[in-house]
């Protein structure tokens, strides 16, 4: 038994139709190809209004422990369906093809920040690939720091971060340049006094 569809008018399978409950046969009106075109021409025609309503769903399902436990669920069997395996090829890709949009998804993800990868490119150029404190040249391994330490009241955004090498972060710790021009100060000093 075939069905017309009464949006492109063409007899189809029952199968290539949705429910509805409240027709005669229990099927759509139109096929599920022809709701699915008029769905995407929708979306497309307002996308914020589409997002902001889908956002706040989520978030109203998220607000009840079974609307969490539903989400936490759903998470899981994604995750375990192959979500894991391709969520480590895409980092890993990012990694080796695209360095500041990864670096820029650790830093947002670490902090909670908008930093975009346009705005690391632009801190790398503007320091012109080397270390702000000691002037090496920066490698794929080169660290992001904050100028102003969080200790100090320093913040997370692009205004208070810089590109280091990452031995000289390490050593950097939470002194302030300063601090940490005078610690060099002090070793090379030292190191002159030892006799050969």
């Amino acid at each position: 038994m075939k069905k017309r569809c009464t949006k492109c008018n063409q007899s189809k399978n029952p199968e290539e139709f949705g429910q509805k409950a409240n027709s005669k046969d229990g099927l759509n009106w139109w096929c599920k190809q022809c709701v699915r075109e008029y769905q995407v021409l929708r979306y497309k025609s307002r996308p914020e209004k589409y997002r902001e309503k889908s956002r706040l769903a989520m978030q109203k399902s998220r607000s009840t422990e079974a609307g969490r436990k539903r989400q936490a669920a759903t998470a899981k069997r994604c995750w375990d369906n192959g979500r894991k395996e391709r969520n480590k090829t895409y980092i890993r890709s990012l990694m080796e093809n695209h360095f500041f949009v990864w670096r820029a998804r650790q830093w947002s993800s670490k902090f909670r920040v908008r930093v975009s990868a346009g705005d690391l490119a632009k801190m790398w150029k503007d320091q012109r690939g080397l270390c702000a404190v000691s002037g090496r040249k920066l490698e794929r391994d080169a660290h992001l720091d904050h100028i102003v330490a969080i200790a100090c009241g320093g913040g997370h955004g692009k205004t208070n971060i810089r590109w280091l090498d990452p031995f000289v972060n390490v050593a950097l710790g939470k002194m302030t340049d300063v601090e940490f021009v005078m610690l060099c100060q002090d070793v090379l000093s030292h190191q002159a006094r030892i006799p050969k």
